[in-house]
């Protein structure tokens, strides 16, 4: 890897990761990727939640989804030939695609980053995004995804860089009394 700003690098891992976790559900030339501001997603009902983190920063990776308009990519990929996905196999697909997303991101940064964490994937409701703020992300990036040109769902990641990570140590020394010639029993 180069040196280069975090920020900028995450952007070029997350699409790499992205993109080639998807590419065994299509073919490249099926896929498509429109980078969006993360306020034009207004179609979404819920979405995965996955965090990296590591002492310098917290990355949250997110895939926004509406399950029906994505339960018929759910099932060509996971070659199911039922006339209907139901819901529990179609959120572990979502779950696991996500988790894949995410390793993969892990991964890569881990070779720049020492020591990260990741999390296990939740679903949460879209709801749950108006508190998203609270942990002031210095950067988002999103995109659209789209298969055949339809929309399948929105992936994106908020990056939240960790400046409180100074810990303040105060170190209290004992007090050193001199008595020469006795000895002190404890």
């Amino acid at each position: 890897m180069s040196n280069r700003p975090l920020q900028q690098l995450l952007k070029e891992l997350f699409d790499k990761s992205l993109q080639t976790s998807l590419a065994e559900y299509g073919s490249d030339a099926n896929w498509s990727y429109s980078n969006i501001n993360k306020s034009n997603i207004t179609d979404s009902e819920q979405a995965v939640f996955l965090t990296i983190c590591s002492h310098q920063f917290r990355v949250f990776i997110t895939i926004h989804f509406v399950l029906e308009k994505c339960r018929s990519f759910i099932q060509q990929a996971l070659n199911d030939k039922k006339e209907t996905i139901d819901e529990k196999a179609s959120y572990d697909f979502l779950l696991e695609l996500s988790n894949s997303i995410c390793g993969m991101l892990k991964r890569e940064l881990g070779n720049a980053v020492p020591a990260l964490g990741m999390s296990t994937p939740n679903i949460l409701d879209e709801a749950s995004f108006q508190f998203i703020d609270i942990f002031k992300a210095e950067d988002t990036y999103f995109q659209e995804i789209k298969l055949d040109g339809n929309h399948i769902f929105y992936a994106g990641f908020y990056y939240c860089p960790n400046v409180e990570n100074e810990i303040e140590v105060t170190v209290i020394e004992p007090e050193v009394e001199v008595d020469s010639g006795e000895l002190e029993l404890f």
